[in-house]
């Protein structure tokens, strides 16, 4: 038997014993019985593959570890992120510590979630850093939707930067 056997399999075991002597006065109540036992054999039966372990990513980088910065830079959601990140890094001589990026003048996280936002970037807590890419905040419906998220943002206490993807790629420093 597996070491995780949940409240949801004894659950069905009793079901399967309650439905035993109903079979006999409701023959259908045999498919359900039939059900629960199929899906109790399937909990029971071994794995076929492995339990691997989860990926990692830049969440559980340390500063040991060799790939950190590569780690980081696949959680950016852009290549103009990642040339962002890459020029922070180098500036500021960050260091990984606990999902986030430390130096003593800079803590900067990644893809953090505030309310129903994501931010590209919050440096020291209060610094949202947005870098936008032409291609998708350039229509005007883009530029609203920014708008109201950067007056959320304010509203909520954060000071917003907007910094354009192609400032990031000219002038990376």
């Amino acid at each position: 038997m597996q070491d995780k056997v949940d409240k949801t399999f004894w659950r069905r075991i009793g079901l399967t014993v309650f439905l035993l002597p109903v079979c006999f006065f409701f023959p259908l109540a045999l498919i359900a019985v039939g059900i629960l036992a199929w899906s109790i054999y399937e909990d029971l039966k071994p794995s076929k593959y492995p339990d691997l372990p989860p990926a990692r990513t830049w969440r559980d980088a340390k500063p040991e570890d060799d790939d950190w910065l590569t780690l980081f830079c696949e959680g950016c959601e852009s290549p103009a992120e990642e040339q962002f990140l890459r020029a922070l890094v180098k500036e500021f001589v960050l260091k990984p510590d606990n999902g986030v990026l430390k130096s003593p003048k800079l803590t900067l996280a990644m893809q953090v979630k505030v309310a129903n936002y994501r931010y590209d970037f919050l440096a020291n807590g209060r610094q949202v850093i947005e870098v936008d890419g032409a291609d998708y905040h350039s229509s005007p419906e883009q530029v609203e939707r920014d708008r109201i998220r950067d007056e959320h943002s304010v509203h909520r206490g954060y000071k917003v930067l907007r910094i354009p993807a192609i400032v990031v790629f000219k002038t990376p420093d």
